[in-house]
Order: C-alpha cells, then structure tokens, then sequence
C-alpha cells in the first residue's frame, strides 16, 4: 500500500534512567483503564548483586512485558526479510511498534553517528513517506532519553549492520513487532 504518513501514540515516560533500554517499551501507552493494580503488581523490580563487580540487575522484566502486549519476535536472520520501508510502514499502519536493536554508527539521529560502533535498541512509533524518515526513540548515554526523527536509510543500514555483527548483549531478540493488549477493567486486578 502507499501511504503517506501515521505516528502512533507515545507517553512520556523520562523519571526512570536506569536500564533505559526497557524504558522505550514504556513510551507504548496502555489504552485501556484500569491497570493501576495490576502495574503495580507485575512492575520490573531491581535488585543490587554484591558480586565483583557490582552492578544493578532485574528480576521479572519479561514477565511484566510478556503480559503487557502482542509481539511477533524476530532474530536477525528473520529480520532481514522484513529491514525494509514498506514493511516498516505496513506495520505502523497495523499500529504495530518496532523495537529493533541497531549500530548507532550508521543511525544519523545517534550521538554516535560515524564515530562509534553502539549496538542498542530504538522504538520505531511513527513514519513520514514523503520525508522518507521514521519517528524513534532512542537513548545514549549523553542524552538519556531522547526522541529523533530518522532517515529510511540510515535505520535499514543500521539495523543490517547490527545483525552483520550478530552481537548478543542479552536474551532479548533482535526485533520485536509489538502492539498494545486491550485489555477490560476486571475487579481482580
């Protein structure tokens, strides 16, 4: 299909700076009510490892995100028949989010663009067919959170390199397609 543009909805969640790759899948706002209880409950807890050296760790992130939304997960390989605009922008059109780890080297919106190879993650949420750019989330040391707007491009080749490199910093997978649950207010929650 040819489409021109959409973004979807996105929250601004900035107060949490630790492990700030899981803070993008909070950008994805909750559409439905009611929630309170049931976040609270099923939130990521962190706990701090006294082994040398020392260094913060999560107990039940997955859990959290697992009941959160749909996704379709996607390792490199897969993704390699999928890293380009047309699918990129079907998916959004399906209001469906892409979470896709990338070389920051290649990614003109990076700090570290063509200076340093930084393989992290960036929340695709939005596209522009007549700019030929995505809007994302990204998050760099120097910035913390920070929202760009991104070359077709530089996100495919990006995304390429990375799994060109097929380093694996954690078990995450290398893609995520993701979209909200609906959920309905339940008085067990």
């Amino acid at each position: 299909m040819n489409h021109i543009s959409k973004v979807l909805p996105i929250r601004e969640v900035k107060d949490i700076t630790l492990f700030t790759h899981h803070l993008l899948m909070l950008q994805i706002p909750l559409m439905e009510c009611g929630l309170e209880d049931w976040w609270m409950s099923n939130f990521i807890n962190i706990h701090y490892r006294y082994e040398n050296p020392t260094f913060y760790e999560y107990t039940d992130f997955e859990i959290f995100y697992k009941n959160m939304f749909d996704d379709t997960k996607l390792t490199f390989e897969d993704s390699r028949h999928f890293n380009d605009p047309e699918h990129f922008t079907e998916f959004i059109e399906q209001d469906k989010y892409i979470y896709a780890w990338i070389d920051n080297y290649y990614l003109g919106a990076s700090v570290h663009y063509q200076k340093r190879h930084d393989i992290h993650p960036i929340l695709i949420y939005g596209y522009d067919n007549e700019r030929q750019i995505y809007y994302i989330k990204g998050f760099d040391v120097e910035r913390s959170l920070f929202e760009a707007e991104a070359e077709y491009q530089h996100v495919h080749t990006a995304l390429q390199k990375a799994r060109e490199k097929n380093i694996r910093l954690n078990n995450e997978e290398s893609v995520l397609i993701i979209k909200s649950q609906y959920f309905m207010k339940r008085f067990t929650w």
